[in-house]
């Protein structure tokens, strides 16, 4: 009964692991399927509708190919300055993976944005380590080293300032209008009161933190999908369960009740020995089908798991618009 009972922690274990994966199949599936719609939005110029669901498949997937076109949707819908603070992070992003075209594609709308926008920088403060910088509530890649950024001209913009163990920081910034000398505004980091408990500077923007050590980085998914590791687990559990009813299979076979309450060599078959044997036959049996199904729900696992590295993102042309193309 030991045995037994092996089968069926590993089956609970089994159904534990399927509940645990399921969440993120399902978030990336809804990403897909986001996407997908979103692109067909803006291939039908539907760019108002196209963004959110764009929007709403980056939140879920965190892949460069999405941002990209969540960008140069925002760009042909008309908001300059949010495409190009997408544009920004995207191109952070593709210099962390490497992806020399997506950089170099960012950096070309990039430019492009910029002959309507206005040129700020943050002058660094002695005492003061920035962590990042906030413009309206979305986080501006690379403001916090000083490197120059655009912003919305002719108007007040809300500044926030995150610095390691200061508690942040807001700045109102009135940028006069577009400067036809392509003239940059220098801003100050305002007085930041030290955090109490020492801690970092604490994030709160809708931009998701960047990529911790170790994890795949944003914008790609890992070929090594979360189903993948179910199959894995599953084969390994089902390979165990064939494993357990092949021991128990040929203990039946062998014991002295293989033919009957007689064996064939003369020895006795009492009512203990018979009991033994059709417990080692259930657990055999029991074995053979639970490890048969896993390995079989393994190979379908295996098979249909993603095998996308992340989405690509390439200039598209067609009769009614010019964007970006995606694939899987």
């Amino acid at each position: 009964m030991t045995r037994s009972r092996s089968v069926l922690v590993s089956l609970a274990v089994l159904a534990w692991s399927a509940g645990a994966q399921a969440q993120p199949l399902d978030r990336d599936a809804d990403a897909d399927r986001l996407f997908k719609e979103g692109q067909k939005l803006m291939e039908e110029r539907r760019f108002a509708e196209a963004c959110p669901k764009l929007e709403s498949a980056y939140k879920k997937d965190q892949q460069l190919g999405t941002l990209l076109n969540l960008a140069y949707c925002h760009k042909e819908m008309g908001s300059t300055w949010l495409s190009w603070v997408e544009f920004r992070e995207a191109e952070s992003k593709a210099v962390e993976l490497k992806r020399t075209d997506r950089r170099d594609f960012a950096r070309e709308k990039m430019r492009e944005l910029e002959k309507s926008l206005s040129k700020v920088v943050v002058d660094p403060k002695a005492g003061v380590e920035l962590a990042q910088v906030d413009v309206e509530d979305r986080r501006v890649y690379e403001a916090e080293k000083g490197v120059p950024f655009a912003v919305e001209p002719n108007g007040q913009r809300k500044f926030v300032f995150h610095a390691r163990g200061k508690k942040p920081g807001v700045l109102l910034v009135n940028v006069p209008p577009l400067a036809k000398d392509g003239k940059v505004q220098h801003v100050t980091i305002p007085e930041l009161v030290n955090d109490d408990l020492g801690s970092s500077a604490s994030v709160t923007t809708d931009t998701p933190p960047p990529p911790q050590g170790g994890e795949p980085a944003r914008g790609e998914k890992s070929s090594w999908s979360g189903q993948k590791t179910l199959a894995v687990v599953a084969g390994v559990l089902g390979l165990g369960g064939v494993a357990v009813g092949s021991v128990f299979g040929v203990k039946t076979v062998t014991g002295p009740c293989s033919d009957g309450p007689r064996s064939e060599g003369g020895g006795f078959c009492g009512d203990e020995d018979l009991a033994r044997t059709n417990r080692e036959a259930m657990i055999s049996n029991i074995g053979f089908i639970a490890g048969g199904v896993l390995v079989a729900g393994a190979v379908v696992l295996w098979i249909t798991a993603p095998s996308s590295s992340g989405r690509s993102a390439q200039v598209t042309v067609g009769p009614s618009w010019a964007g970006l193309g995606g694939t899987f």
